[in-house]
């Protein structure tokens, strides 16, 4: 790989790490929100999930925009708005203010993924798309581990308004490496003005959806991502605070672990759909232990520290296994579909992240109060609850699926 190929991909990577931040950053500075905006947990639910609820209704139309104008000018000009977004972020100062920034911040890496492995697709033959774009998943999910222990450093040292001004900063300077580094392809040439229009990307997504298997793989996107970001993202932090006393950093440290984890996860994917000869069974697997941990942290009270920390590291391990579940999407469309199966199913991935966040902000709420900012172990085991029994489900669902639906080989790509 070339220096300036080489630059590029760092680029873009740092890019999708930020879309990775952004999404988890509430899980550390969650009790600080709630302290200082008098937010309830199903406020800070909301206001999570707002995020996930704008990236995925603007999937289909980046696909389109994509086509129409290429990679470089579509994501530069999202992350501008994502610039935008962090710095609304450290001056809210309401639920509407702040949920406002959010929405700015769903639109500005809403082409954090598609827009890089489309450029992938025009940059690296075919043998080599899959290696590249592996190890640009795995980088970009890293994203979440800068949402823990260094966030929670951060915020302590500048405040939570401090952090975001930083990653203000940040955003705008990787908007400038993507201008100085980003071509749409290797001769230079722009993306030709036409492409398809949304009716028809609507048409393909139908054809997927009207797919048998269809049901049954998307129920395992909307929970198996969801459940990982839901306490990564969200309640990990508030959990590890108000049930077992830790501090911003002590609990960063913890929620770090649970993010390499869950890179780590990212990266044996393969290797267990190799050993194992296929996706359906390993992806099967991987969801029943993140829902026998699940449970465990639901129904046992007054877990110690060490034995919650062992659980949640382990749900983020298992939670790698989701990659196999988006190739299993990819997998049942034909050639012509797999952009709008990958669309589609990414939908159902982030639009699950959303409802569960809120769900699980309001089953926190109910049982706490609206009122309350310290929140009680048996707030966060029915939250867990919710988690178990809904990827229970899921994977009920989808032991359904014909096991030679999972058999191409193409590589899983994560969210």
């Amino acid at each position: 790989m070339s220096g300036p190929v080489l630059r590029m991909v760092a680029a873009v990577c740092a890019a999708y790490m930020l879309s990775h931040f952004f999404r988890a950053a509430n899980a550390v500075i969650g009790p600080d929100l709630m302290r200082d905006l008098a937010l309830a947990p199903a406020d800070l639910g909301f206001l999570t999930a707002v995020f996930f609820v704008v990236f995925a209704g603007l999937q289909i139309p980046i696909g389109i925009l994509l086509d129409r104008y290429g990679p470089r000018r579509v994501m530069l000009a999202l992350l501008a708005i994502a610039v935008l977004g962090s710095g609304a972020f450290a001056a809210g100062t309401s639920l509407a203010s702040l949920s406002l920034a959010r929405v700015l911040l769903g639109i500005g890496t809403a082409a954090s993924l598609v827009g890089p492995l489309v450029l992938f697709a025009r940059w690296f033959p075919p043998e080599r798309f899959a290696a590249v774009a592996g190890v640009f998943v795995a980088v970009g999910t890293a994203g979440s581990l800068l949402a823990t222990t260094p966030l929670a450093y951060l915020a302590e040292a500048a405040g939570w308004r401090g952090a975001f001004v930083v990653m203000a900063a940040l955003t705008a300077l990787i908007v400038l490496l993507l201008a100085l580094t980003v071509r749409d392809s290797p001769d230079g040439a722009r993306s030709p003005a036409g492409g398809e229009s949304l009716a028809d990307a609507f048409k393909g997504v139908l054809a997927v959806a009207r797919d048998p298997r269809t049901p049954r793989i998307f129920g395992m996107n909307f929970t198996v991502y969801a459940t990982g970001i839901t306490i990564l993202g969200l309640w990990g932090g508030p959990y590890l605070t108000h049930v077992h006393g830790l501090t911003k950093v002590q609990g960063g440290n913890i929620l770090l672990a649970m993010g390499i984890a869950n890179v780590i996860g990212y990266l044996l994917a393969g290797s267990l759909e190799r050993i194992m000869g296929s996706r359906k069974r390993p992806a099967a697997l991987t969801a029943t232990a993140m829902v026998l941990q699940l449970g465990l942290l639901a129904l046992i009270p007054g877990l110690s520290l060490t034995i919650a920390a062992i659980l949640l590291v382990g749900i983020g391990l298992a939670a790698g296994g989701f990659v196999l579940v988006v190739a299993h999407g990819r997998a049942i469309a034909p050639d012509h579909l797999v952009g709008r199966a990958v669309t589609l199913f990414n939908i159902g991935t982030m639009g699950g992240a959303a409802a569960m966040q809120w769900l699980s902000g309001w089953v926190i709420g109910a049982i706490a109060g609206p009122a309350a900012t310290v929140l009680p172990e048996l707030a966060y085991r029915a939250m867990f609850a919710l988690l178990a029994g809904a990827l229970a489900l899921a994977v009920i669902g989808y032991i359904g699926v014909p096991e030679q639906a999972a058999q191409r080989k193409d590589q899983p790509h994560a969210p």
